[in-house]
């Protein structure tokens, strides 16, 4: 696993669920780290290469979340957790992760 982690925010439509966007969440392999609202979410996006996780972060993850109708807003770049780094995907639920000191 890589060191860093995209940090962004999406705003899905109104008339939207999260779970309508759960294949996205398959596609991309990114998990909640918070629910600002029940149609804003800071997400995670594990960067195996800084540069190049970017480059493809920007030219195919932004672009996916758009063309599902959801707004994106990058945050920060950070350190990965332990938490990013044993992440892993349940198919058919709704990605989140926990604080590693709970």
């Amino acid at each position: 696993m890589g060191k860093y982690t995209q940090r962004y925010k999406i705003t899905i439509p109104e008339y939207k669920s999260i779970k309508d966007y759960v294949d996205m969440f398959r596609y991309s392999g990114d998990w909640i780290e918070n629910a600002v609202s029940d149609t804003e979410f800071i997400l995670r996006h594990h960067l195996q290469h800084r540069r190049r996780g970017m480059k493809f972060f920007k030219s195919q993850i932004m672009k996916r979340w758009d063309s599902f109708g959801a707004e994106v807003e990058l945050l920060d770049i950070v350190k990965a957790s332990s938490t990013d780094k044993q992440f892993n995907y349940q198919k058919g639920t709704v990605p989140m992760i926990v604080d590693d000191k709970q």
